[in-house]
């Protein structure tokens, strides 16, 4: 159906004329748009360079951030120096991956890796506002007036020997200000002054503090400031920074990582948590150990008096029974009993084994199930054998028998004493280092910054 226009009364039928460019709603007109976007290219210029200049300005006092790795094997048992199969039993089995990763992130390893390098020690210097950062990342200029006198520049940082405060000072600032090439003042919490000598010890006993500094790279007049902080926010932090997974499922490979504010500083810091970590594991060995051998040490003088006695109560009772020895067919009966009692504990070794495999009505079973009825009844017919020998014999050959058994529970005992022995002499821990700490020339972070020159460096 057309569409129409009715003027006059009349049909009309609308043509080319009735249509007009000005209201075809699909159309663009890229000139006129461009001419727009022409007459504001000064206001657009603006707004983009505001915007970098923005993210120039915040990547620029942004502190660098280093990341280190290091790689370590679990292993399913510690190293056992070619034990003999007998021993292997003994040493220490390895954990779990998500046990031992809890262990690593534990108070016991990061505490150790925080006495080590000291972490809970703090000096840092005092920055610029705003561009402090960017002035020790890139060495920029700072005008020599008095008032930015106490600023650090790059490279400036001091190193401490010894940091001791009183438990109430934890966690308090204390202003260190340099005085000359080798000597400084130091502000403490409760406002008195002291001066020191780098290399020197500084203390004060009625304030439970002490302080030596090491070394210091900085000018005269320049400002730190020393803190010794709470071991539970240190660990928080080390704990933030650290990150432990697994390399494959199953593979037992541990890759750690660390971040802080210079390559160095993380390399250092992840080389002493590994080493703490792999520390506490061949010492956790070693305990077990300790605690078999320290076992085995308060049961042997037992042993060996049960052995004595049973000794002592044999010849006594051969002495007043005028005994010398068991009959010929006594001792064969004794033999006979130890043989059979031997086989019947390595059919209970048998029969443990059978019992993963096989269910009672399996032929293999009831094959070794037989063997024990017959072992028993042998047994028990020798008992009664036994019970017809004249009483002394009787007695005798009972006495012998415990003797025996007294023997062999001691030398047991003696030859597991040894083996634990030997087990903790050749201990060297479940785990080993495959890759000690490397960090990364450059930062992760800020992204795109490059390593320049090295970033914020410690103090």
């Amino acid at each position: 159906m057309k569409d129409t226009v009715r003027q006059s009364g009349k049909a009309h039928t609308p043509g080319p004329a009735d249509y007009s460019p000005d209201i075809d709603d699909d159309s663009i007109d890229f000139g006129k748009v461009a001419a727009q976007l022409w007459a504001g290219r000064l206001t657009f210029a603006l707004c983009v360079a505001f915007g970098l200049g923005i993210g120039l300005f915040k990547f620029t006092t942004t502190a660098r951030t280093y990341q280190a790795d290091a790689l370590i094997q679990l292993e399913s048992k510690g190293n056992q120096l070619a034990l003999p199969v007998g021993m292997l039993g003994l040493a220490d089995a390895g954990s779990d991956t998500s046990t031992e990763i809890e262990i690593i992130g534990s108070r016991l390893v990061l505490g150790q890796a925080i006495a080590a390098l000291h972490l809970d020690w703090q000096a840092s210097p005092v920055l610029l506002p705003v561009i402090g950062v960017a002035v020790r990342s890139y060495n920029l200029p700072v005008p020599q007036i008095s008032a930015l006198e106490g600023y650090s520049r790059s490279g400036e940082q001091i190193a401490l020997d010894l940091l001791q405060v009183a438990p109430d000072w934890i966690d308090r600032p204390i202003a260190l200000t340099m005085t000359g090439d080798k000597s400084f003042d130091v502000v403490l919490p409760d406002g008195s002054v002291l001066s020191g000598v780098i290399g020197q010890t500084l203390s004060n006993p009625e304030k439970t503090f002490g302080l030596r500094v090491a070394e210091a790279t900085a000018a005269v007049g320049r400002r730190f400031v020393i803190s010794q902080r709470n071991e539970a926010s240190v660990m928080a932090q080390l704990r933030g920074a650290l990150v432990i997974e697994e390399k494959g499922r199953g593979s037992g490979i541990l890759q750690m990582k660390y971040k802080a504010a210079s390559g160095l500083e993380a390399q250092r810091v992840l080389d002493a948590i590994t080493a703490a970590y792999v520390k506490q594991n061949i010492a956790r060995g070693i305990a077990n150990a300790d605690s078999g051998l320290e076992f085995l040490n308060t049961q042997l003088p037992k042993a060996e008096k049960t052995v004595r006695d049973a000794e002592q109560a044999l010849n006594d009772y051969r002495r007043k029974a005028q005994v010398v020895d068991l009959s010929f067919e006594s001792q064969s009966m004794l033999t006979q009993v130890d043989k059979i009692n031997t086989d019947l504990q390595q059919l209970q070794a048998q029969e443990d084994e059978l019992q993963q495999r096989y269910t009672k009505n399996h032929p293999v079973y009831q094959q070794l199930l037989n063997n024990r009825i017959r072992l028993e009844a042998q047994l028990e017919k020798l008992g009664k054998e036994a019970d017809s020998l004249p009483e002394t014999q009787r007695n005798v050959l009972n006495m012998t028998r415990e003797l025996e058994l007294a023997q062999e529970t001691f030398t047991g005992l003696q030859s597991r004493a040894q083996e634990v022995q030997v087990v903790r002499a050749s201990n060297v821990g479940s785990v080993r280092i495959i890759d000690l700490a490397q960090a990364a020339q450059r930062p992760v972070a800020p992204r795109g910054a490059t390593g320049g020159h090295g970033g914020p460096r410690p103090c």
